[in-house]
């Protein structure tokens, strides 16, 4: 089973969660490297809030999935920076069969808080930046981006089938 739990790696009610966020994805790399990828990894955050002080990012093949209400606030991210990028940096894995959501919430909802439509920062960037692997058969479900000036940006490099449902994507542009 590559369930994972983000408080595993050190994730604590109201702390940042930029280092337990990039150990449990680094797990997942890891795990998936070795053994190929059979179905979506799953990685869990509790209920509550936190708070990022760098760019949370994951692969498009990942799973993160928050249990109940999940808060996270950027806090002293630089300008022309993301909350969050999706994006994928290991060649070969295909997602093209996977059904599972990429990014979401069971009984709740997955926010992501930037610090004011009027700054510098981005919410959500979904694609790559080189022709590394496709980023594709993306799916979120439950998730919203809001205080941010861009809530939701797509890559031009093989980034394809994206799928929202019941997402609320708040900011000043979008950028596709």
């Amino acid at each position: 089973d590559h369930n994972l739990n983000m408080a595993w790696y050190g994730l604590k009610y109201g702390g940042d969660a930029l280092q337990p966020w990039n150990k449990a994805v680094a797990k997942v790399e890891a795990l998936v490297s070795a053994g190929g990828l059979r179905r979506r990894p799953v990685i869990y955050i509790d209920a509550g809030e936190y708070i990022t002080t760098g760019t949370l990012e994951m692969s498009s093949w990942v799973s993160i999935i928050a249990r109940g209400n999940v808060a996270i606030t950027a806090s002293g991210l630089a300008d022309n920076t993301f909350i969050l990028k999706v994006s994928n940096k290991i060649s070969g894995i295909s997602v093209g069969t996977l059904s599972s959501d990429t990014l979401g919430a069971e009984g709740g909802n997955l926010l992501f808080v930037g610090p004011g439509k009027t700054g510098n920062v981005d919410g959500v960037f979904l694609g790559n930046s080189t022709a590394v692997s496709d980023v594709r058969n993306v799916k979120f479900r439950h998730v919203s981006v809001t205080g941010v000036r861009r809530s939701l940006t797509f890559g031009n490099i093989n980034t394809y089938m994206f799928t929202a449902h019941d997402c609320h994507f708040e900011g000043s542009q979008v950028n596709v």
